[in-house]
């Protein structure tokens, strides 16, 4: 299971939302009842019917799934937005931090592997 910390999913009831954007992950458009009866089979949550909807218009509100015809889907503009942000803090985490690494590392070519105390062996890949 993913859980995302997403734009609008922080302001409580966090389990529940997760679980509908995991549930739409994976399958869509579904209904209310659709939603509700896998969050409760899938991810074992103890919650309500309303306490779904709740987090259903607040989802909905916040632009993170679309509504058509009492049906709900994740909104492509915000799984376009998550992949941008994956692809921006995958350059930030590659780029070199001067003081981090280096203190503890010798320069290594790509795809070479080292060994930290305690840690397990990091594997650097080539873009």
């Amino acid at each position: 299971m993913l859980l995302v910390a997403s734009p609008g999913c922080v302001n409580g009831g966090g389990k529940v939302k997760d679980a509908i954007v995991n549930v739409l992950g994976n399958e869509w458009p579904l209904s209310l009842k659709e939603i509700y009866f896998a969050v409760v089979r899938d991810y074992s949550l103890s919650v309500s019917q309303q306490a779904v909807h709740k987090a259903l218009k607040k989802l909905v509100e916040n632009k993170v799934l679309a509504k058509h015809e009492r049906k709900y889907c994740l909104n492509l503009k915000w799984i376009r937005e998550i992949k941008q942000f994956g692809t921006n803090l995958e350059e930030a985490y590659t780029q070199p931090v001067e003081g981090f690494l280096q203190s503890r590392t010798r320069v290594f070519s790509p795809n070479s592997t080292i060994q930290l105390k305690k840690i397990q062996p990091i594997v650097y890949e080539s873009k």
